[in-house]
């Protein structure tokens, strides 16, 4: 999974049929921290994100494969959340300690 910014919308005039209906938006991929990371990337949209919003991409081509129910979709990145928060706070990691 990846934490990524949504910065706007792609849009084709042209594209395959298992994307007529679906967004594909433009996500800056972030650290935890909600620092830029990496290149942008492309993903479709599955949960009604917007510019602005805070979203977890999956990054995986069969799955999202599966997802649209075609096998030969050209697709491998999916928008499968919106992140209202992230909580960092030290008691959420495993306990490194013994006993």
């Amino acid at each position: 999974m990846i934490l990524a910014l949504v910065m706007g919308k792609a849009v084709s005039d042209h594209k395959q049929k298992v994307f007529e209906k679906r967004s594909v938006l433009l996500c800056q991929p972030l650290t935890l921290e909600g620092k830029p990371t990496g290149p942008p990337l492309l993903a479709m949209d599955t949960v009604g994100a917007g510019e602005g919003e805070v979203v977890l991409v999956r990054k995986e081509g069969r799955g999202a494969r599966e997802f649209t129910g075609d096998p030969s979709a050209a697709t491998r990145t999916l928008i499968v959340a919106i992140v209202d928060e992230v909580n960092l706070e030290p008691s959420w990691f495993p306990s490194t300690g013994s006993g």
